[in-house]
């Protein structure tokens, strides 16, 4: 199982893309979403028709889920503003990048059959010039494009604490450069023909909501270096999960009364071989799932705090300071990132031994994070006093991390 890394974009293409003149005609269109009097005037239309739309979406997708193997697609979509990649299957080389306006074009086909079978989707947004991740249930995503996302979720409450009347609120949440804003459509008001829209703007995530953020700092090198590690830590997970889904989920069962000396099967379809005939994938118990499950939840934390520990402990050597430092620092950033490295891989060869385990299988080969190595500069940085650091200064942060940092981690100068 090989791991395909997509081009990291740099984070000051990031904070151009995501300023206020950022706006493409196509989506200066869809603004009448975000205008709060706009959308009082056509409220009732569009929670009718949204309603409709997305009760028969969901029954598309509940039958397609039955007759579709869950090893037909693998398409994680990791989605910047304007910028996304798609990447191919584990088994295909290489992966391709579609930008700007391209992107709604070519992406939105793909996107019902991306969220078939991608359980998380990986989000961006820049708050207070922070980068924050989004990580998405990916079957709650219902529309989107390069400037917003939308995602659609419902609960179940009591009328009352006085009786067992429940009633069913939907809610639509939409993710903007800036702001995250949530509709809200009540089937009792509804029902009660009183007003069935609540708008709110929301400034923290609600428990219920299908989603949680990351937040990492920006400086000092980190920014690029980290948001690699975000984009290869869900593309590690979407190989686990494929894998999870290709063992566990996924047995081919042909119904037949003739007597066959070949069947003719391809890895996501097969040949019916007459009209009595009934082929399907059959889903076995849910037991080693749910514990396949839980040991990618527990490897994606341990992968997230690894690098946020590390990544803080980064920005705070030498951070007030010019010249060498600017030498140490990188240095320090490269013994963080080796850290990171070699834990992130002994985590997920755990959890790849594990899932074997349980699967019954033999454990696959963990490759592509040598990629998470960082590029060192091509020239010296001065100190100020018109000398070269030496080689006994710029060593002097792996030394200090040295006794920690032993074995394949380790960093000599």
């Amino acid at each position: 199982m090989s791991i395909v890394f997509p081009e990291v974009i740099p984070v000051a293409d990031l904070r151009a893309a995501v300023s206020a003149d950022y706006r493409p005609k196509e989506i200066q269109r869809r603004n009448w979403l975000y205008d709060s009097e706009a959308f009082k005037r056509h409220k009732q239309e569009f929670l009718i028709k949204r309603q409709i739309e997305m009760h028969g979406f969901n029954r598309e997708y509940q039958e397609r889920l039955k007759r579709t193997p869950y090893v037909n697609v693998y398409a994680p979509i990791i989605a910047w503003w304007g910028n996304a990649v798609i990447q191919d299957p584990p088994h295909v080389e290489g992966g391709l990048s579609y930008l700007n306006d391209e992107l709604p074009l070519v992406v939105r086909s793909l996107v019902n059959d991306c969220l078939l079978h991608q359980r998380s989707w990986l989000h961006l947004r820049m708050i207070n010039d922070e980068p924050h991740f989004d990580v998405v249930d990916a079957l709650a995503v219902d529309d989107w494009c390069d400037d917003y996302l939308r995602t659609s979720s419902s609960k179940t409450v009591r009328l009352s604490p006085f009786n067992g009347k429940t009633t069913q609120i939907d809610y639509w949440d939409y993710f903007t450069p800036d702001v995250h804003v949530r509709y809200e459509y009540d089937h009792a008001r509804q029902q009660n023909q009183q007003n069935p829209v609540a708008l709110r703007s929301l400034e923290e995530p609600i428990d219920f909501v299908p989603f949680w953020e990351f937040t990492v700092p920006v400086g000092l090198h980190l920014g690029a270096q980290l948001e690699d590690l975000a984009v290869s830590a869900f593309n590690l997970q979407s190989a686990l999960i494929w894998l999870q889904s290709k063992q566990a989920y996924s047995i081919f069962v042909i119904k037949t009364q003739q007597q066959l000396d070949k069947v003719i099967l391809s890895e996501s379809s097969a040949l019916k071989l007459s009209p009595d005939d009934d082929a399907q994938y059959v889903t076995p118990g849910n037991a080693p799932g749910d514990q396949l499950a839980d040991t990618i939840d527990r490897t994606i934390a341990d992968m997230y705090r690894i690098a946020h520990e590390s990544a803080l402990l980064a920005v705070g050597q030498n951070a007030n300071e010019s010249g060498l430092s600017k030498r140490l620092d990188y240095t320090s950033l490269a013994v963080s990132l080796r850290f990171i490295r070699e834990g992130v891989k002994a985590v997920l060869n755990d959890a790849l031994i594990d899932a074997a385990k349980i699967l019954k299988i033999s454990p696959p080969t963990l490759q592509g994070l040598e990629e998470m190595e960082p590029t060192e500069p091509t020239e010296e940085q001065d100190d100020g006093t018109g000398q070269q650091p030496t080689d006994t200064a710029a060593a002097t942060p792996a030394d200090a991390t040295g006794d920690a940092l032993t074995g394949p981690g380790s960093v000599t100068t």
